[in-house]
């Protein structure tokens, strides 16, 4: 099953204007926002709609379903917007924000100062009630937090932050210092919870459902150089506190960014074709300091493709998609005279596989050539959709006067919209891709998926015994186990042997035999008084310990801690056999009990034995993860969870346990995301298991007396192999 697939994009909207050539030079011609609603609205209740900003023209309301226009506010001639205008739904009151860039009548100390804001309702068509809010700072980029539904952020762009009202009558904090160098990028998300979504911050550094506030900044007299910063919006005590602030290296001028906040990777885009992702880790020192750090992910070049222009500035845009994906929209360039694709694409973040693409059919092909196309990308995450905008911009001069001229630009545009279907990227959606991707990137000796269907996974087994084969042996293991037993009764009914001698012998063959009654589960605790396990124990007969542990279905909870505290002691003293050492907990591992009866009866360990309990568990724990999985881990969590439950107070206080802890902490992590991957893959392993019984089936039958001959045209396939891949609408 295909990781992303993408539909037909469709049209929307289509505009022709006239703006000042300087407008779309690292800005936009006409781009595109999702309406934002506060996170108490439900997403079932969200509406189908998006935000087109048109420069010097107006900023339009459209419903995707039926690409009907809604609502629209103007902007005057002449104006430019520094970002895509703003719509957020609080209850029955919708805001639209706009960050004005230049204009006419816009002095240059006015420049990315000043803030447009319109106040309606759903039932209201009045847009002429326009409110301007002029501020101290250049501002950088206005967002707004799902979780703040009664504020907007204005990030400037020297690095300061402030939190405002939706009426833009009051702001409520400021961050005090700012930064040495000019912030060209910034984001928003909110944290969540663990259990309802995973986030790149965990709740145990801010609470859940908390604003943060992500932004990258240019250091001074350097060119490859940039800090990445990170703010927490603490709603109660109304400040905006710094995280942390850590150093992003990049070769390669930037052309845009992307964030997944689930598990903090950061997408870059450079402006001589590679495409970088970046991993950041955030976690706690002594003292309660938060350090971030910046890994290096994965590091890819598109060929053929072009993100920036010498005329137009940036071109290209990305976005980032749920599951570890972006989407990516630039030209392409066709091999020999062919001329230009417009090609939207989306690629993996977690393995660098292209899942899906499509060429967007504009049109007018001269129109919409070389060197003419800007690009702009935003994901619909309600309505599983990117828009997508690509402006054809012509530049030309008009005269003012007979000693002035000034240069207009004539726009057109096209906004355009593209279903998608994505499950969470997986290694098997990734693989799938890997063909294509290598073809795509054109690395003959990149590795890529070779094999397919059954064999790629298995190789089937082939059993090659007939039934007297196997009957042969069976018998040659009965006449060797009654050859090993009539050795030993004549042994034990020697009239020479001693009561000594008689008992040794007896019970040193005992494990080997496995006692009839034991192993086939006939034998109960209850039948040797005080219990077999304390009297096994008062014997130190470790051998028919072992077997006991593997046949006895009522050993006591009680019983199984004071073996666990016997095996202790014996292991520091030596007095065990190596093979015991190393089978004795996994067989006490799977041993039933009572979940309940033995965290009651772990109380009964002592604070010295304590630690030797958790390293077992640590070491049993890394034994399971170096065997890919293959042992008792449900279990063994059982055990471990009981054991911290019970001795919580003695964990908490003793730090040289603290070591140990931390380390089972991440090994049941990294053993859950690993669960996490393997779940993702079970529809795409139905098929394979599915032919698997029918080859066992097969092969069962043939064991079989044949029965009637079939007619000549029936068919022996049974009913065809299938799958099934679920789509969410």
């Amino acid at each position: 099953m295909p990781g992303v697939t993408l539909e037909d994009p469709f049209p929307i909207a289509r505009f022709h204007n006239v703006i000042p050539a300087a407008g779309p030079v690292n800005k936009f011609a006409v781009d595109i926002n999702p309406v934002v609603q506060s996170a108490e609205i439900d997403a079932a209740d969200r509406s189908d709609q998006v935000l087109v900003s048109v420069q010097s023209e107006g900023i339009k309301l459209y419903n995707s379903g039926d690409q009907k226009c809604l609502k629209s506010w103007m902007i005057p001639p002449g104006i430019i917007l520094a970002q895509p205008a703003i719509h957020r739904v609080c209850d029955t009151i919708e805001y639209t924000f706009a960050l004005v860039s230049s204009g006419t009548d816009i002095t240059e100390k006015e420049e990315n100062k000043i803030v447009w804001m319109w106040k309606s309702t759903k039932e209201d068509t009045n847009t002429d009630n326009r409110v301007a809010k002029t501020f101290n700072d250049r501002i950088q980029a206005i967002h707004i937090s799902p979780a703040l539904p009664s504020h907007l952020i204005l990030v400037n762009e020297n690095g300061s932050i402030a939190l405002m009202t939706n009426e833009l009558d009051r702001m409520v904090a400021k961050t005090i210092h700012a930064s040495s160098g000019t912030v060209i990028w910034s984001n928003v998300f909110v944290t969540s919870a663990p259990t309802v979504r995973p986030c790149c911050i965990s709740s145990s550094l801010v609470p859940v459902n908390s604003t943060i506030i992500l932004t990258i900044s240019s250091v001074p007299k350097t060119a490859d150089k940039y800090t990445l910063s990170l703010y927490y919006c603490n709603e109660e005590r109304r400040s905006i506190d710094p995280m942390v602030k850590t150093e992003l290296v990049l070769k390669e001028a930037p052309v845009d960014f992307t964030f997944d906040s689930t598990d903090g990777r950061i997408s870059v885009l450079g402006s001589a074709g590679t495409w970088s992702v970046w991993r950041m880790h955030l976690r706690h020192t002594t003292g309660h300091k938060v350090i971030g750090e910046i890994e290096p992910h994965l590091s890819m070049h598109f060929k053929g493709y072009r993100f920036s222009s010498d005329k137009l500035g940036k071109i290209a845009s990305i976005a980032s998609l749920d599951g570890s994906y972006i989407a990516l929209v630039a030209p392409r360039i066709k091999s020999g005279a062919e001329g230009l694709e417009h090609v939207v694409s989306i690629w993996d973040m977690k393995y660098g596989t292209l899942q899906a693409e499509r060429i967007l059919q504009l049109g007018d092909k001269s129109a919409y050539g070389m060197d003419k196309c800007v690009y702009k990308i935003q994901v619909l995450p309600n309505q599983q959709q990117l828009a997508i905008s690509v402006s054809s911009i012509s530049t030309s001069t008009k005269n003012q006067s007979k000693s002035k001229t000034k240069s207009m630009s004539d726009v057109k545009s096209v906004v355009v919209l593209c279903p998608y279907y994505n499950e969470r990227i997986s290694l098997m959606a990734a693989m799938g891709r890997m063909s294509s991707t290598v073809a795509f990137l054109g690395e003959e000796d990149a590795l890529g998926l070779s094999r397919s269907g059954f064999d790629a996974v298995t190789d089937p087994n082939h059993f090659a015994h007939d039934e007297k084969t196997i009957y042969d042996r069976w018998l040659k293991r009965l006449e060797k186990a009654q050859d090993n037993e009539s050795d030993l009764l004549a042994s034990l009914l020697r009239p020479t042997l001693t009561v000594d001698e008689f008992t040794e012998l007896f019970f040193d063959a005992l494990p080997d035999m496995e006692n009839p009654s034991v192993s086939n589960g006939k034998a109960r605790n209850s039948y040797v008084d005080g219990g077999i396990v304390p009297a096994l124990l008062e014997r130190n007969d470790w051998d028919l310990i072992m077997v006991v542990l593997d046949h006895l279905p009522d050993i006591p909870e009680t019983a199984h801690v004071a073996l666990l505290s016997a095996f202790i002691e014996k292991r520091e003293a030596g007095a065990l056999p190596q093979h015991h050492v190393s089978t004795f907990f996994a067989k006490l591992l799977t041993s039933p009990y009572n979940e309940i009866f033995l965290q009651q009866a772990l109380k009964q360990l002592t604070v010295s034995e304590l630690p030797m309990v958790l390293d077992l568990i640590l070491q049993q724990l890394k034994q399971i993860s170096e065997n890919d999985g293959r042992g008792r881990f449900y279990e063994l969590i059982e055990l471990a969870n009981g054991v911290l439950d019970s001795h919580y107070p003695v964990i908490i206080l003793e730090p040289s346990m603290y070591e140990t802890v931390r380390e089972l902490q991440e090994l049941v992590d990294q053993e859950a995301c690993i669960a996490e991957e393997m779940v993702q893959l079970k529809s795409m392993m139905r098929p394979f298991e599915r032919k698997h019984r029918k080859l066992i089936a097969e092969r069962q039958s043939r064991k079989k007396v044949e029965g009637p001959s079939r007619p000549k045209n029936s068919s022996n396939q049974g009913i065809p192999v299938y799958r099934v891949e679920v789509f969410q609408f």
